[in-house]
C-alpha cells in the first residue's frame, strides 16, 4: 500500500472516529468541525496530490511535506489556543459557582443557628 492510501485511509478512520464521538456526546459539534475539515483536506491531498505540490511551490516550500508539516503545526496551535480559552472560561465559571456554593450554604448555616435561639436569646439544646 502506497503512503497516499495509507492516509487516505487515516483519513476516512479521523472523519468516522470524529463523527461516532459526536454521535455518543462525547465531543462537542464546535471541535468535530475542526476534526472533519482536518481529515477533509488530509483526504483532498491524497485524491489530488499534484494540487498540494502545486500549492507547496507556489507558498516556497521546496518539499510538499514541509507544507504539510506546517499546516499541521498552525492546526494543532490553534487548537492548543482555542483549547486554552475554553479552560480559562471553564475555571472563571467553577470560581462562579463555588462563590456562589460558599454564600448558599453560609446563609444554610445563619438560618440554623437562628433557629436554635429562643426569643429570650437562649440556645435550644
Amino acid at each position: 500500500m502506497s503512503i497516499l492510501g495509507s492516509f487516505g485511509i487515516v483519513a476516512v478512520l479521523l472523519m468516522l472516529i470524529t463523527l461516532e464521538l459526536v454521535r455518543l456526546r462525547r465531543l462537542k459539534e464546535r471541535y468535530a468541525v475542526i476534526w472533519v475539515g482536518f481529515a477533509v483536506l488530509l483526504l483532498l491531498g491524497v485524491v489530488f496530490p499534484d494540487t498540494v505540490a502545486t500549492v507547496s511551490r507556489r507558498l516556497g516550500f521546496d518539499v510538499p511535506a514541509n507544507l504539510v508539516i506546517s499546516g499541521g503545526i498552525i492546526v494543532l496551535a490553534l487548537v492548543a489556543i482555542q483549547l486554552s480559552v475554553d479552560i480559562t472560561r471553564m475555571r472563571d465559571k467553577i470560581d462562579h459557582i463555588t462563590t456562589r456554593l460558599a454564600l448558599v450554604e453560609l446563609e444554610s448555616t445563619e438560618r440554623s443557628a437562628a433557629k436554635h435561639i429562643d426569643t429570650d436569646g437562649d440556645v435550644d439544646p
